[in-house]
């Protein structure tokens, strides 16, 4: 959820050029994307038979089993800016996975520097934000361990496509193909489980509040019980609870959910830590995200296609997210991203392809939403 100001485009323009004359970044800055960025650069081909692939302080290994059909796997090492101190591994990437992985893939990486608390491996996937309208580098936490001075961790089973089709189109090679996958090692952190354990939240043991946290577990319980109230089920998700994660979001940005390429069971959450002192702002955002949960669980559409591209219905799900958060906040409430919206917004129609951007046309038929 954004809340909306005049002249967005301007400030976005803005925060843009400050963040390319700038070198300071955290875990959630964005790594470039081109070639020769990329250092050490190794490919090895896996087949049914599984290996090992080893660069520099990454070691990945492939069961037997793993992948149905050969694969030529390209790990390379990035050069990382590692400003944060939680970050205490080298950057690495993989690209050329198949679209299926029927088990587990152990990584191995190195750390330097003491580790505090929680670790975790973070492995960032390439998904669809919709309320940022792009595909995101989005941080996946995955819990580790420590073996001989490493990180490790898993690389979960994936079934993209089965059936080598998405959508209307058809293809012959892996979808997943020229996805990359990058994974580095943080440290520092806990986790918090919520009274009924269906969320659980990771956060820095340095920067955040318990008592924080433990209100927003208290509130994203609250959005489940209101939202189930509502007659939704959650039941295609078998593994609980879901991961909530506290990061240094944009600061216009509230928090967001995230879709994932492992599927229903590795859907997460975001909050914006700038945010954890604000009642309101948490309570509203826990079910606001909460809300397009369930709105995900009902998404027919494959894993692939829920996790790289909108929704049909995707102005409609926004709608009803902002028109749940008087649910919490009270009647009297209105949402700053209805506000703001709102004054053109139903003149436009109630169909998908509506005048400019359909997450603000969502934000702005939270209006016509509570009418109905």
């Amino acid at each position: 959820m954004k809340n909306i100001k005049k002249n967005y485009n301007l400030v976005f323009f803005i925060a843009l050029l400050v963040i390319f004359l700038t070198s300071g970044c955290d875990i959630n800055d964005i790594l470039n994307d081109e070639d020769n960025n990329t250092v050490d650069e190794k490919a090895v081909e896996i087949d049914a038979k599984g290996g090992t692939i080893t660069n520099k302080d990454l070691t990945i290994t492939i069961p037997a089993g793993a992948f149905l059909e050969s694969a030529n796997i390209t790990v390379s090492v990035f050069p990382t800016n590692n400003s944060s101190q939680d970050i205490v591994t080298e950057t690495y990437s993989i690209e050329g996975l198949p679209d299926n992985i029927n088990k587990p893939i152990k990584i191995e990486l190195k750390y330097s520097g003491n580790l505090k608390e929680e670790n975790f491996l973070v492995i960032q996937e390439p998904v669809f934000i919709e309320s940022l309208d792009t595909v995101v580098e989005e941080s996946n936490y995955q819990a580790a361990t420590i073996q001989n001075g490493s990180l490790v961790g898993e690389f979960s089973k994936m079934n993209i496509s089965p059936n080598k089709t998405i959508g209307k189109r058809s293809y012959n090679n892996s979808v997943l193909g020229n996805s990359i996958f990058r994974i580095f090692g943080i440290s520092n952190q806990k986790s918090y489980v919520t009274a009924n354990n269906h969320f659980i939240i990771i956060y820095n043991a340095s920067k955040d509040n318990l008592g924080s946290i433990s209100n927003l577990g208290q509130y994203l319980e609250d959005a489940y019980s209101k939202i189930e109230s509502l007659g939704f089920s959650f039941s295609k998700r078998t593994s609980w609870p879901i991961k909530v994660q506290i990061e240094d979001l944009a600061s216009n940005v509230y928090g967001y959910h995230c879709t994932s390429l492992w599927g229903i069971n590795s859907y997460y959450l975001k909050f914006n830590r700038i945010n954890l002192n604000s009642s309101t702002k948490l309570k509203t955002t826990a079910i606001h995200e909460f809300f397009h949960f369930a709105q995900y669980v009902y998404d027919s559409r494959n894993v692939y296609s829920r996790a790289k591209f909108k929704s049909n219905q995707h102005w409609f799900n926004e709608a009803c997210s902002v028109w749940s958060e008087e649910l919490v906040a009270g009647s009297g409430y209105i949402s700053d991203v209805r506000t703001s919206n709102t004054l053109t917004k139903p003149f436009e129609g109630l169909h998908t392809g509506s005048i400019g951007d359909a997450t603000y046309h969502g934000y702005g038929m939270a209006a016509f939403v509570k009418y109905i």
